[in-house]
């Protein structure tokens, strides 16, 4: 393979910049060019599949000005980066979904067992007279207030104090 180093036979500099100045060709001190804002420099990296050093445009303080090639790797990992949050912040929102599932089936399991222990203390303690305000105790969701029933049932005396026990509850909420 050949060396893509210069050789060095004509000058110990790897890099001459010449300026037209009227007719002549002088040389210069740096390889900036302040009208355009642009200069030129050596510098290490891989193009083409070749690492080497390679004579690379430079702003007006010597950072290189990156490649097409460069720009696109940096975007390729931003894009990567931003993939990954996204995949992180996918996980997040996919769990915290399966804890308020478990969290509805806990609800919807202790609502079950108030429901039923309501159902058995009115039987209990009413007959089927209870029956008639099952069917609405059934649809309420708030479980404070289904507590609440459920605690009361034993002071309650008739299905008349029951029913004026949960129209009261019903208009606080």
């Amino acid at each position: 393979m050949l060396s893509t180093i210069p050789l060095q036979k004509l000058s110990k500099t790897f890099l001459q910049i010449f300026q037209l100045q009227g007719t002549f060709y002088t040389p210069k001190n740096n390889a900036l060019f302040p009208d355009i804002n642009l200069g030129l420099t050596l510098g290490n990296g891989v193009f083409e599949n070749v690492n080497d050093t390679w004579l690379r445009w430079c702003d007006a303080d010597g950072n290189l000005i990156k490649t097409g090639d460069e720009l696109a790797i940096e975007k390729n990992v931003q894009i990567s980066q931003k993939n990954a949050e996204v995949s992180q912040k996918n996980a997040e929102i996919s769990q915290n979904i399966l804890e308020i599932s478990q969290k509805n089936a806990e609800i919807s399991q202790l609502k079950q067992a108030l429901l039923l222990a309501i159902e058995m203390s009115l039987k209990i303690k009413f007959g089927d007279e209870a029956i008639a305000i099952l069917s609405e105790v059934s649809a309420i969701n708030n479980m404070k207030f289904l507590e609440e029933i459920v605690s009361q049932i034993p002071h309650i005396s008739s299905t008349d104090e029951l029913q004026k026990l949960y129209s009261e509850k019903k208009e606080e909420l």
